[in-house]
């Protein structure tokens, strides 16, 4: 999930480079028709989730939670293009994003079979989870800035690009395994966290020195690398520090609770780095 976008990226840089748009298009249909032909193969003995009455399928509730992903999403993704508020679009998004939201928590409460279980609120290791969450996923989307940077002020190719950020792909396998080291010898998450967190307080305070005009890769490869050992390093944890001492009837609503965290955090984190970037 953390190295993910470099290494496609340079899976389909041939592509990218010698096919048009619409062959780019027709890849991505040919890959989402792979990857649920794979899973039949490979899964098809198994029942991955109990077999359920049509009837007990809440979807009402999925849609109104679609609605809410996408109205919100939208808005924060293209509030800047479109001038936040000046633009009916957004105001529209908006305005289905808080309806569409609100209708769900409170089908969710009075429904007898809740998609979405609130009591999960109860644990202090939720709240805290996801606070963290959030400071991962906006410390993180500041690195786009560096590749940006990379890109308009210095001039780099972008293909370039691509092979640099292999340094930090390298520091992010480094700190999963230090991540697994930890869990594995039980050593306490205040740690864990304090050791990770102060890392990306070092590296966001490094890379202040290395924009200048004529910076040059052995100063930018290694705050790269430094970046990825803090996020590898705590990504695992925060999963399992989210996900511990809870029921095992909330934890999947627990775990969903760190992917939206981190689908929130990621759009906002986006438009937040644009809106700065004027200034």
């Amino acid at each position: 999930m953390l190295t993910g976008g470099t290494v496609t990226t340079s899976l389909l840089k041939s592509s990218i480079e010698n096919y048009n748009f619409q062959h780019m298009i027709l890849m991505m249909v040919y890959f989402s028709h792979f990857c649920p032909d794979y899973w039949h193969r490979s899964f098809q003995y198994q029942q991955v989730f109990p077999k359920m009455p049509l009837y007990q399928l809440d979807i009402t509730s999925w849609f109104l939670l679609w609605a809410c992903l996408q109205s919100g999403g939208y808005a924060i993704i293209y509030g800047k293009r479109l001038m936040w508020f000046e633009s009916d679009t957004i105001t529209l998004c908006l305005f289905i994003f808080l309806l569409s939201g609100g209708l769900f928590m409170l089908k969710q409460r009075n429904s007898k079979r809740p998609i979405f279980h609130f009591e999960v609120f109860s644990s202090k290791n939720v709240i805290a989870g996801m606070i963290l969450f959030f400071i991962f996923y906006l410390i993180r989307s500041g690195l786009n800035n560096v590749y940006s940077i990379m890109a308009t002020v210095w001039k780099w190719p972008w293909d370039y690009i691509v092979n640099i950020q292999y340094w930090n792909v390298a520091g992010t396998l480094l700190g999963v395994i230090l991540s697994g080291i930890c869990l594995m010898r039980g050593i306490s998450s205040r740690i864990v966290f304090f050791t990770g967190f102060l890392l990306l307080a070092v590296d966001c305070a490094w890379f202040t020195y290395t924009f200048y005009p004529d910076t040059t890769l052995s100063t930018i490869c290694p705050p790269l690398f430094l970046q990825g050992i803090a996020q590898g390093l705590l990504f695992t944890p925060l999963v399992f520090f989210l996900i511990s001492g809870m029921p095992e009837q909330y934890v999947a609503n627990a775990t969903a609770l760190g992917t939206t965290t981190r689908f929130w955090t990621t759009a906002i984190g986006y438009a937040l780095m644009q809106n700065l970037m004027l200034f």
